[in-house]
């Protein structure tokens, strides 16, 4: 009898232990923003960052390791090793890959030798390279932990963007073109990223279709759910934001008193959220390339407008942190 009743209430425990388990999986079960969203990236920018407060990490990753991966990525795509789609999902084999990869051209020309005879010859001349890629474009999934509110971003694909340049015919001065490519490549679901590509880049995202169109698949009323939870916690000083005051980066806490008056004195200006700004890490995978990204911090962006309606700027608001803030020479960002 004893026995029996020990058992029963093992049974109990266990039925209580795992309902208790189940229930903080869901409270901490990662919210959904975007299972297929498409944006692009610039990760090579040809201005003196150093002047006038820019820094090396904005839309820019360090050619010492931008162009070693670039040329490992072309490689392998080429190669027949990983898997690649057109921009409708359907698989691009090797030979089809490299027709975007190479030009040619026919022209005409003239033996040298009696009785100089007219004959036809291919040209071939390679037009991507890691040097003139100076965007990607990706296709992730996006999600958040619900307790911490820290971003997650799965990378599903990446398709590079190169530049070509041309010149005015009148004037003379160069025109920057950017050419999206007709193919995907495509990442293994598993991914062990051991390689640091950078420690620090930072970008903006536009999530409403009205201010950037360049962006597919955003669902920007989760997006605005999103930042005004954010914003409760901060008001309720039960997360940390960093007052940005015209630098990358800001490290003066702001109370949730501040916020709260700032919402107040501007209502306008926390209504027009419409970008987000990303502080990131990236590492990839040696074996397969993946790259993986880790969300260090977000900044809401708003949009400001003159008396006439039209777009006159953008204007960041504040940081919120998720991890350590990586400054140049390997230092912590100190936050007060």
């Amino acid at each position: 009898m004893k026995m029996k009743f020990l058992l029963g209430a093992i049974v109990v425990v266990a039925v209580c232990f795992a309902s208790c388990n189940n229930g903080d999986n869901k409270e901490n079960q990662a919210v959904s923003l975007s299972k297929n969203i498409e944006y692009t990236v610039k990760i090579y920018n040809s201005m003196d960052l150093g002047e006038g407060g820019g820094q090396w990490y904005r839309e820019n990753i360090e050619a010492s390791t931008r162009l070693p991966y670039l040329d490992l990525l072309l490689k392998s795509a080429e190669s027949g090793v990983m898997k690649i789609t057109d921009t409708s999902g359907n698989v691009i084999d090797t030979a089809k890959l490299k027709s975007f990869f190479f030009a040619s051209d026919t022209i005409t020309m003239t033996r040298p030798m009696p009785p100089y005879d007219m004959y036809d010859t291919v040209l071939s001349a390679r037009i991507v390279t890691p040097s003139n890629i100076v965007a990607l474009r990706f296709r992730e999934e996006w999600s958040y932990d619900p307790t911490t509110l820290a971003i997650t971003k799965k990378v599903v694909a990446v398709a590079p963007i190169k530049s070509i340049t041309t010149f005015d015919a009148e004037t003379g001065m160069p025109d920057i073109n950017y050419l999206l490519s007709p193919y995907w490549i495509n990442f293994d679901e598993k991914s062990y990223p051991t390689y640091m590509l950078t420690q620090r880049i930072m970008y903006g995202v536009d999530f409403k279709q009205a201010v950037y169109a360049n962006v597919k698949n955003i669902d920007s009323t989760l997006i605005e759910k999103y930042f005004n939870t954010i914003l409760e916690r901060i008001c309720s000083d039960s997360l940390a934001c960093y007052e940005y005051t015209g630098e990358d980066l800001a490290n003066h806490r702001l109370s949730g008193a501040e916020v709260k008056t700032l919402m107040k004195e501007q209502p306008e200006t926390f209504k027009n959220i419409s970008n987000i700004r990303f502080l990131e890490e990236w590492t990839f995978d040696y074996t397969n390339l993946s790259l993986t990204k880790r969300v260090v911090g977000v900044c809401p962006v708003t949009v400001e407008y003159d008396e006439n309606g039209e777009i006159r700027g953008y204007r960041p608001l504040f940081w919120v942190y998720f991890g350590d803030v990586w400054t140049p020479f390997n230092k912590r960002l100190k936050l007060e």
